[in-house]
């Protein structure tokens, strides 16, 4: 499967539906660097400089507009805050501030700033999955100017846990038969304990079977018999104990690792779901899907249609790719956002002539937001 349909499929899981160079003392939050300013004036200076920037319109000023918390490990929270100060000469109003991952809060003790007030937006960041990782707060008010501020935090995760190999691909699973896959499960600390393993996913079992001199432990996970026809992405959801550092207490932590599959018979979809990704509101969208016999016998689509169509409205086709649909169907499904906004679901029903595979479900993955 193409990568990049996983990592757009594990984005939307998340909307909907996807987060100093020294290492934070256990149970204390690290302090993060800072760098850059916002507004004409930083606080602080003068107070002959203060009182002549406390005129005109209201003008908020933030001491830091990125905050870098370095390296740390994901079993960490982050805790910081930006300070700011309404340097202009009439009340600062903020209206909002929105983080952009699930995965930060934030806390503002009012919204309403007289001239020469100070404040902080403070926050709390709990790090999903690893690497460099970056995310906006976006604050709006009746600054002066466009009256939109980004603020930014950022880290580079180490994980506490890693899975080989990460992410798991099944592949292209047999329609109807039970398929068995194995991965290890492997932690900074070698003596960790497995506390428990769970998948959201019905028709998936994991078990753990034996563990390595290394201390990973080797993981069994079976598809069984009655795993739907179509595109399958679920995760693997491990919670374990161990220790960052030698010395340290142990702590829990909960590791997930991404799991994707493809279960077909004789009908093959590619893609298997209608990706829509991120549609701007009052836009149109078109996605297709190509159907295939593995066979290579000819078929028909008898019939396609959209239900529980979100945004209203999605239609689907589905057009034969040559004579007599000899080169299979393509299925184009088409929709507008209009005055939506929210997840867009959608599921496309489609009948063949197939034997056994009369009916089959295609689901529909986006949002539309700004």
């Amino acid at each position: 499967m193409n990568p990049k349909i996983l990592q757009l499929q594990v984005l939307l899981v998340l909307l909907l539906a996807g987060c100093g160079a020294e290492l934070q003392e256990s149970g204390a939050a690290k302090e993060p660097t800072t760098s850059g300013t916002s507004g004409s004036n930083a606080p602080g200076g003068s107070e002959s400089s203060q009182a002549l920037a406390r005129s005109g319109p209201a003008r908020m000023t933030f001491a830091t507009t990125t905050l870098d918390f370095g390296e740390i490990w994901d079993t960490e929270e982050l805790v910081g805050k930006f300070q700011f100060e309404n340097t202009g000469g009439e009340a600062l109003v903020i209206s909002e501030v929105e983080p952009s991952c699930g995965c930060t809060t934030t806390e503002l003790s009012k919204m309403r700033f007289e001239p020469g007030e100070k404040d902080s937006i403070d926050l709390v960041w709990d790090p999903i999955g690893f690497g460099s990782q970056a995310k906006k707060i976006t604050v709006k008010s009746n600054s002066e100017g466009p009256g939109i501020q980004v603020l930014t935090i950022q880290a580079r995760i180490k994980p506490f846990v890693t899975f080989e190999p990460q992410p798991l691909d099944f592949g292209v699973l047999d329609y109807g038969k039970s398929n068995t896959r194995r991965v290890f499960m492997k932690c900074v600390d070698p003596d960790f304990e497995l506390l428990s393993l769970n998948t959201a996913q019905r028709n998936l079992t994991a078990e753990a079977i034996g563990r390595r001199a290394d201390g990973a432990y080797e993981i069994e996970l079976t598809f069984d018999e009655s795993t739907p026809w179509g595109q399958i992405n679920c995760a693997l959801r491990s919670q374990v104990r161990g220790v960052v550092k030698p010395g340290e207490s142990p702590r829990e932590h909960e590791a997930n690792l991404n799991i994707q599959a493809s279960v077909f018979g004789d009908l093959r979809a590619d893609p298997s779901l209608f990706l829509v990704g991120h549609v701007l509101p009052k836009r149109k969208f078109e996605k297709r899907s190509h159907l295939t016999s593995a066979s290579g016998a000819p078929f028909q689509v008898t019939s396609a249609k959209v239900t529980n169509s979100k945004p209203p409205g999605m239609q689907v086709r589905a057009e034969p790719i040559g004579a007599g649909g000899a080169g299979g169907y393509n299925l184009i499904l088409s929709g507008d956002a209009a005055d939506y906004e929210g997840i867009i679901r959608a599921q496309v029903l489609v009948q063949t002539d197939i034997p056994g595979e009369t009916e089959r479900r295609l689901s529909v993955m986006g949002i539309v937001r700004p």
